[in-house]
């Protein structure tokens, strides 16, 4: 569905990231994660046609990318916690795990512990997981 070889962003005479390759494939579930200023909103600028690539090929349902494609759907990010919500990252993942209609229902305590934390480290989120979600930022 998506793909990208040798991929650079830029904004004016900056390049903010370059050497990017990717294949993400029909039906699969990505997550775009890192810290502030590492270029996530720009890869999806890129995505969305809102923005030229600097170097390299992309391509979005087998042809290039073309700002207003109807067949991409996106919903921008908005961060809608107070800072002073007291929920930390973990415990929001935990939500899904035994939440109504969230995710999968399991029993035991350690057993929800373990699939929270194999969530989490499956997208490299511990530096996340124990902080009020008010205090992250969009990206995080």
């Amino acid at each position: 569905m998506i793909t990208a070889s040798g991929l650079a962003a830029r904004y004016g005479d900056h390049i903010i990231w370059s050497g990017c390759d990717l294949s993400i494939s029909r039906g699969s579930f990505v997550a775009v994660v890192g810290p502030n200023g590492a270029g996530k909103s720009t890869l999806f600028r890129l995505l969305l046609g809102e923005l030229p690539p600097a170097a390299g090929t992309l391509t979005v349902f087998g042809a290039p990318v073309r700002a207003g494609d109807p067949r991409i759907g996106y919903i921008p990010q908005s961060s809608s916690f107070d800072p002073e919500f007291s929920i930390d990252g973990r415990d929001f993942v935990g939500l899904w795990v035994d939440g109504y209609r969230w995710g999968l229902r399991v029993s035991g305590r350690a057993n929800k512990r373990r699939i929270v934390d194999d969530a989490v480290a499956a997208v490299d989120a511990a530096a996340y997981a124990d902080r009020a979600l008010g205090r992250l930022s969009g990206g995080e």
